[in-house]
């Protein structure tokens, strides 16, 4: 019997007439990533607002504070207590920006040095790590209360779902055809908006019912657990010893007397430096700005669009006085909508207009990223205007169907990254994305200093002009990929 290798499950059956591979096993695991990641998103909004508004009446009237320490919503409908919630909400989402840009960077690393399992139990292992946290923060002692706080947001911070997709992409981008790749992004994106389906509609409703805010923490605590003995005794390795040793040996040899950071400092430089300095078609003498592009595009959809979704949450929270159940209900509906769309329609899409785009393009290699390019931009339109029409929907119907046109502009997400892997050879993909995802985490970390500011300043008086600028933002920066080229996208020499 033939000894297992990384690239094989320990789990086998006895009786293997099929195995599974590695394209099929990702899915289910991104479904219940996801869904540990987000089940307490609701309870943990409505922690964070319990929270400022107890200090702001233990600053100022402490008298008024109930003995049970729970706030009612009509005493937290104070203007003051409004603009530190939006403040406090932008200062987690800066924390999420800085999760981001490490985070990218440290998994880049693992994946690609380690192998793309190692990297996704990293990942799992400190959201693991952040539910226990916040679990053992209500058990301990006051002084010891906000450290294991404190260690919670890091630990979240760095295992937020976007960090998980990532890996997941890299995985994926392994394994498929460059002709099925953005169909199969949408798919994986679309299991993962499905763990956000579940995770919403239960997760609030499961604190309102239950009348304990731990036991959606608990529950997200064994998702991870699972999910880690999933990645080690079934899921197989996409990027093997092979290739790991192929790239190792390719980055060493300019490199031989540097350090480990300095040569990932150097690797960073050179993809700044190819930003900077795009490198010459060897035919034609005109520079390929095709990954600049892309990135200025990911910096400033991720600056425009990183706080869209905290501020809509903080507004529906603190001005439209939501519960966690409807909450939950709410992004239910975002999150349901994102996955019909990356599920279903985005594939359907692809599979009728790909033959159309290949039939008029002009590329001898019949060949073409256009229909990539114009599904981001008309996805990031339809986003940018359903949160432009939100504020003036003052009904919970009306509302819900902002939200709904909200969740139809999700696939700008799969058509980017694949644009970005049709950019450099098949070896560096995943080197590649995780270089472009950082320039997205750069976005999302400036996104709440520069939006969080806008929405605490105009909070109490014009709520909606966040979303104004938000679209003026990523409107623009969606035009940039109008300048993508097809005969930029990398060729086999």
């Amino acid at each position: 019997m033939p000894s297992a290798t990384e690239t094989t499950p320990l789990i086998e059956s006895s009786h293997p007439p099929r195995r599974l591979s590695g394209t099929t096993l990702i899915y289910p695991l991104a479904l219940v990533c996801r869904v540990a990641t987000l089940l307490p998103t609701t309870t943990t909004f409505f922690i964070l607002q319990q929270f400022i508004c107890r200090r702001y009446y233990r600053d100022h009237d402490p008298a008024r504070i109930p003995p049970d320490g729970h706030i009612p919503d009509a005493m937290c409908a104070q203007p003051a207590v409004e603009e530190r919630y939006a403040a406090f909400i932008a200062l987690v989402a800066l924390m999420d920006g800085i999760g981001s840009l490490g985070g990218y960077a440290a998994l880049s690393f693992l994946a690609a040095r380690f192998g793309r399992r190692v990297a996704m139990a990293t990942v799992i292992t400190v959201g693991l790590g952040a539910d226990i946290a916040l679990i053992a923060s209500t058990m301990v002692a006051s002084w010891l209360e906000t450290p294991l706080f404190a260690l919670w947001l890091v630990c979240a911070s760095f295992s937020q779902a976007t960090l998980v997709a990532f890996v997941a992409n890299i995985y994926l981008v392994d394994l498929v055809p460059e002709e099925s790749r953005t169909s199969a992004l949408s798919s994986i994106a679309g299991w993962g908006a499905l763990g956000s389906v579940l995770s919403f509609s239960v997760g609030g409703t499961i604190t309102t019912r239950s009348g304990n805010v731990l036991v959606v923490y608990s529950i997200a605590g064994i998702l991870w657990l699972s999910a880690l003995l999933y990645v080690w005794l079934i899921l197989p390795e996409s990027f093997p010893k092979a290739k790991r040793e192929q790239l190792r040996l390719e980055r060493l040899r300019p490199q031989q007397a540097q350090t480990r950071l300095m040569r990932y400092m150097l690797r960073l430089k050179r993809f700044l430096a190819r930003l900077e300095r795009p490198p010459r078609d060897p035919n034609t003498g005109r520079r390929n700005w095709r990954l600049i592009l892309c990135a200025v595009h990911m910096f400033f959809t991720g600056l425009g669009s990183g706080y869209a979704l905290p501020a809509l949450i903080t507004i529906i929270t603190s001005l439209y006085r939501y519960t966690p159940e409807e909450t939950g209900y709410t992004l239910t509906a975002l999150s349901a909508t994102n996955m019909l769309m990356l599920a279903m329609v985005i594939p359907a899409l692809v599979r009728v207009l790909r033959p159309i785009y290949l039939r008029r393009s002009n590329n001898p290699e019949k060949t073409t990223d256009r229909l990539d390019v114009h599904l981001a931009f008309v996805s990031w339109v339809v986003e940018a205007t359903a949160y432009i029409i939100f504020p003036f929907m003052h009904t919970r119907a009306s509302q819900f169907a902002a939200v709904v046109l909200i969740g139809c502009g999700p696939g700008y997400g799969p058509a980017i990254r694949s644009l970005v892997a049709a950019s450099v050879e098949p070896l560096k993909q995943g080197e590649t994305l995780g270089m472009i995802e950082m320039m997205w985490g750069a976005g999302l970390f400036l996104s709440p200093i520069v939006m969080g500011s806008i929405l605490s300043a105009t909070i109490s008086s014009v709520p909606q002009t966040i979303f104004y600028v938000q679209a003026a933002i990523v409107i623009s920066a969606a035009g940039i990929l109008l300048f993508v080229r097809d005969v930029d996208r990398y060729r086999e020499a």
